[in-house]
């Protein structure tokens, strides 16, 4: 179990002031995995790993004490390993990917759990599979999240999504590297040369590899290893 407390610490002659039981109210278990705005209200959203590790509940922020409030949960068999709130449909809502994970197992399981700004729909079946869990981007620059990683034969792959709430788009890294990607990674998506463009920062087995966003004929999918 896990206990959630906050902490107001001051340096220099002045006292810290614990201020959980005015956040949380009674909610003392679980791990702050994420944050967003779920509900659309302006108000900042805590995304919290319970139940073992089994159960993605959402505390809503709220205007009055307690600031934490109980919003809507899922639950699952396997381990939760991440929580990444965003928009993978392009309906300017909300919605929330957890990687799952079977004991032992290097293969990681994403299920997309679909907002409509108020109620979550919990996903039963996984939309895709990972070795490691992946990198959250934007492939294409569409405005809709997308996933980089390894699947499960270890390919260098994007999982690409669009407007359809269905199986994302499955296209493999365009140029082999003899760079084999690790487990667990340090992969990062950033702006690294300054032209307002996205790039990729991979970290493999013996070194880094910088893969930089490029137009090619007005797509706006090229990489280029730099």
């Amino acid at each position: 179990m896990w206990l959630i407390c906050i902490m107001i610490l001051c340096i220099g002659g002045c006292t810290s002031t614990d201020i959980t039981s005015k956040v949380f109210g009674g909610i003392g278990e679980g791990v702050i995995a994420a944050f967003g705005d779920f509900n659309s209200d302006e108000l900042t959203d805590v995304f919290v790993i319970q139940d073992s590790m089994h159960r993605l509940q959402i505390l809503y922020g709220h205007d009055a004490e307690p600031l934490l409030q109980i919003g809507p949960y899922c639950t699952y068999q396997q381990k939760i390993i991440g929580v990444v709130p965003g928009d993978f449909d392009g309906d300017a809502l909300m919605d929330v990917m957890v990687t799952l994970r079977d004991e032992n197992s290097n293969v990681f399981w994403m299920h997309i759990n679909w907002g409509n700004g108020s109620e979550l729909t919990c996903s039963e079946k996984a939309i895709a599979s990972t070795m490691g869990e992946p990198l959250a981007m934007d492939f294409n620059r569409d405005m809709i999240i997308d996933l980089y990683g390894l699947d499960r034969d270890g390919v260098r792959t994007f999982w690409i999504f669009n407007h359809v709430r269905d199986t994302p788009k499955v296209v493999h890294q365009a140029k082999r590297t003899s760079g084999r990607l690790t487990l667990p990674n340090a992969n990062a998506y950033l702006d690294l040369n300054g032209d307002y463009a996205a790039d990729l920062f991979l970290q493999t087995e013996k070194f880094y590899e910088i893969w930089l966003g490029a137009n090619d004929s007005g797509k706006l999918c090229s990489w280029i290893s730099s």
